[in-house]
């Protein structure tokens, strides 16, 4: 089995009778050649096309032998499964004049997150701010949910958004956005 949306994929089968005129179907993808130096008569490896991985459930998997004689295996089942990214961690919660910056650490397989906040701790939760990215290789991320009430706390949650979905929520942190004073600037005339 493979993981929706693998990348770099090589597939080794094994068997008996293959050539090294050997094709295999993956799918509806047919005519791979195996990887160059890799066939046996017992075994071959086949890089499969990250497209072929974009779709979860069953693939049929086939090898066929050429001409003259030849024809195609038996098929095999080769399973592409879904996971749904783990919940980020939400390690602060920091507020400000109507607003709270969150930072969390960012999961495998995410490719979005949403910023999610309630009234009361435990929720119900809506979501704030949807679509956040996360740099190349960043290991948490800080985000600003705007537009908050000051004087009111806010309990917030992060979730990640990935090919499976969506995960389940973080851990919760709250955060009381508040009005601040800023010295006042005199002159004199």
């Amino acid at each position: 089995f493979a993981l929706l949306g693998t990348k770099g994929l090589t597939l080794t089968v094994s068997g008996s009778g293959f050539i090294a005129g050997s094709t295999l179907a993956f799918g509806t993808v047919t005519g791979l050649t195996p990887v160059a130096g890799s066939v046996t008569a017992t075994q071959l490896q086949v890089a499969i096309p990250d497209s072929a991985l974009l779709t979860a459930g069953a693939v049929s998997v086939t090898v066929t032998n050429p001409a003259p004689g030849g024809g195609a295996s038996n098929a095999l089942t080769f399973t592409v499964t879904v996971t749904v990214s783990p919940a980020p961690v939400l390690k602060s919660a920091v507020a400000g004049d109507g607003q709270v910056s969150l930072t969390f650490t960012t999961v495998p397989n995410a490719s979005t997150y949403n910023l999610k906040s309630a009234a009361q701790s435990g929720g119900p939760y809506t979501t704030d701010v949807s679509g956040v990215t996360a740099g190349a290789g960043a290991a948490t991320v800080t985000a600003t949910d705007f537009n908050q009430p000051n004087g009111s706390p806010r309990y917030y949650v992060v979730s990640a958004v990935g090919l499976g979905g969506e995960s389940v929520n973080s851990n919760e942190l709250s955060a009381t956005p508040s009005h601040i004073n800023l010295p006042p600037i005199v002159t004199l005339t």
